[in-house]
């Protein structure tokens, strides 16, 4: 039994460890938004927080830019504020 728990809890310290260096760019109250962690919930608890919070109103995007954010693709840190940015410019 003390192997069972000792594998779960490893399996939960390994995934929280990874979730905690997964980003991804999605919307938050109509707005583009980075994110850590993974989108989704498992048992209502919500796998990622609100890291920075963009300006630019996901509506104004051209479908194509909406199609990547809805894709939810795993992004550095980095690499997710450098996208919010770059389209701070946008109408």
């Amino acid at each position: 039994m003390s192997v069972l728990i000792l594998v779960v809890v490893v399996a939960v310290a390994g995934f929280a460890l990874y979730n905690s260096t997964v980003y991804y760019v999605g919307t938050d109250n109509g707005n583009l938004a980075l994110y850590n962690g993974l989108p989704g919930s498992i048992l209502g608890v919500r796998l990622s927080s609100v890291v920075e919070q963009g300006r630019v109103p996901y509506s104004v995007l051209q479908p194509s830019v909406q199609a990547q954010v809805d894709a939810h693709t795993h992004v550095t840190k980095e690499e997710g504020q450098r996208f919010i940015r770059s389209l701070g410019a946008a109408p």
